[in-house]
């Protein structure tokens, strides 16, 4: 710590003063943080730039494509008798319809869907 740091006096001030201080002192490091992280990425990007390289190279990333990370529709597995409407693909918690179906006597195999 600077010798400045060290001959402040906490002890003078008060409990919302210091949350203030301590407040103020989270906001100056955050914004010194990213100042630094952008100064890096800077002079990364700079360096690429004069080997004729894109940062993504020079970092071992390829650019993501837009058809990557499509879902895929889930395939219906099970079916409520009672309403057809309600269905489960058989992943995920299951639904209320399901567990009522179950308590009262139905097995999994009578409400899976024929395929």
């Amino acid at each position: 710590m600077s010798a400045v740091v060290e001959q402040i006096d906490l002890s003078l001030y008060s409990i919302e003063e210091l949350k203030t201080l301590v407040a103020k002192a989270r906001r100056e490091i955050n914004l010194k943080e990213r100042h630094r992280l952008q100064e890096v990425r800077d002079r990364i990007e700079q360096l690429a730039s004069g080997l004729n390289m894109s940062l993504e190279e020079v970092m071992g990333h390829k650019p993501q494509s837009r058809t990557t990370g499509k879902i895929k529709a889930s395939v219906i597995r099970f079916r409520n008798p009672a309403n057809p409407a309600q269905t489960w693909t058989g992943h995920g918690r299951r639904p209320c319809w399901l567990l009522q179906a179950l308590e009262q006597g139905a097995s999994l195999e009578d409400l899976k869907v024929s395929e």
